[in-house]
C-alpha cells in the first residue's frame, strides 16, 4: 500500500504541474483574445483548433491514448476560448438533440449552448447579435439537403464558417462571414 500512495503523491504532483501550465497557457489565452478583437479577427478559427489537434496527436508517443488527446485539448480549448469572451452559440433543437452534441463537439463543455426551437427563430437571434454561432442540420431526417434551412441562410446573407459531422452534416454559420 505504500507504493500505492507513493504512485498517487507523484500522480498528484503532475497534477499540479498541469493545472500550473494551463493557467499559464490562459493568460496567453486573454492577451490573444485581446489581439484579435483589436484587429478585428473572428473570436473562434475552426482551422486553428484543427491544426492543433493534428500536431499534438503527432506528437504523442504515448501510453497517453492518441484519440483522447482531441477530446483533452478540446476541453482546453473550449475552456480558453471563453477567457477570450464570453459567447453564446445557438443551435436548433432540444437539449439531447445531434445539433447540441454537434455543438459540445466543437465547442466543448465550457460553451453557452442556447436551444432555438426553428431554423428561423436560429438566424433572428444571430441577426439580433444574441447569439455569436449558430449550428443547424444541412440535412433532413431522410439525408436529403434541408432546402429550407440553406434559403433562410442564404436570403439573410448568412455564411457557413465551418462543418461539424456528427452522424449528420451540420452548418456553423455566423453574420460575419469570417471563414479562416
Amino acid at each position: 500500500m505504500e507504493r500505492l500512495a507513493d504512485l498517487r503523491a507523484s500522480i498528484d504532483n503532475i497534477d499540479n504541474k498541469i493545472l500550473d501550465l494551463l493557467n499559464q497557457r490562459a493568460k496567453y489565452v486573454i492577451d490573444v483574445g485581446k489581439v484579435k478583437k483589436s484587429n478585428g479577427l473572428p473570436l473562434w478559427i475552426g482551422s486553428r483548433e484543427d491544426s492543433v489537434y493534428s500536431r499534438l496527436i503527432s506528437l504523442n508517443q504515448g501510453p497517453f491514448p492518441t484519440d483522447s488527446i482531441k477530446n483533452v485539448f478540446r476541453e482546453i480549448m473550449s475552456a480558453s476560448l471563453f477567457l477570450e469572451e464570453q459567447f453564446n452559440v445557438g443551435y436548433f433543437g432540444d437539449v439531447g438533440s445531434m445539433s447540441y452534441f454537434a455543438g459540445l463537439q466543437k465547442f466543448g463543455h465550457a460553451a453557452s449552448l442556447i436551444p432555438y426551437d426553428s431554423p428561423m427563430n436560429l438566424v433572428t437571434a444571430l441577426l439580433e447579435d444574441k447569439i455569436y454561432y449558430g449550428i443547424v442540420g444541412i440535412y433532413d431526417s431522410t439525408s436529403n439537403i434541408n432546402l429550407d434551412v440553406l434559403d433562410i441562410i442564404m436570403d439573410n446573407k448568412i455564411s457557413i464558417v465551418d462543418n461539424i459531422v456528427y452522424n449528420k452534416s451540420f452548418g456553423i454559420f455566423s453574420i460575419t462571414g469570417d471563414v479562416q
